[in-house]
């Protein structure tokens, strides 16, 4: 199946998941819950399909966990975030931290210009 058969949508839940979580809200009982189970597989068939073609988004889609949470009342809703974004917030509250790059202005090897 090609990318191009899937709603512009779809596409837009990868590329916002990228960088905002994503809530799609479903509706009660199980009826949603269905809806959300068929709305989760179309958007991986989407990613796989991305990915075949070797799209930018597909790859970065890669990134971006999906999952179907009862959020109370049976109230159903697909949520998309990226996957390590929790993790993240836990690793920087333990001083682990990814090093800011080195200003490329600045001659880094201590060569003379």
């Amino acid at each position: 199946m090609k990318s191009t058969q899937f709603g512009p949508a779809m596409h837009e839940v990868w590329r916002r998941a990228l960088t905002e979580t994503v809530h799609v809200q479903l509706g009660k009982g199980p009826e949603a819950r269905k809806k959300g189970v068929a709305l989760r597989h179309r958007l991986y068939q989407l990613r796989r399909a991305l990915e075949a073609e070797g799209n930018e988004l597909g790859k970065a889609a890669d990134r971006v966990s999906l999952h179907l949470r009862n959020i109370g009342d049976t109230n159903w809703a697909l949520i998309a975030s990226i996957a390590d974004e929790s993790f993240e917030q836990l690793l920087s509250a333990n001083g682990i931290t990814v090093p800011e790059a080195p200003d490329l202005d600045k001659n880094i090897l201590g060569e003379k210009e």
